[in-house]
């Protein structure tokens, strides 16, 4: 078995920070909407480009999305 590194992020929930899923760079393209079990909100989660600055969509100033 190679050990080899596999780099995973995490997508939260904007408005109470639960875990919506984990996923491997990489491997999401475009947009995913999402709803929260937890608190019924809808989540936008996109990938980060290389030099894009992670913005709030809710204007609470807290960025959602993959961290």
């Amino acid at each position: 078995m190679d050990n080899q590194w596999v780099l995973t992020l995490e997508a939260r929930c904007c408005e109470c920070r639960r875990l919506l899923f984990k996923v491997t760079v990489g491997a999401l393209r475009g947009l995913v909407q999402i709803k929260c079990p937890r608190c019924n909100a809808c989540n936008d989660v996109r990938p980060d480009g290389p030099n894009q600055p992670r913005q709030a969509s809710n204007g609470t100033g807290a960025a959602c999305g993959l961290r």
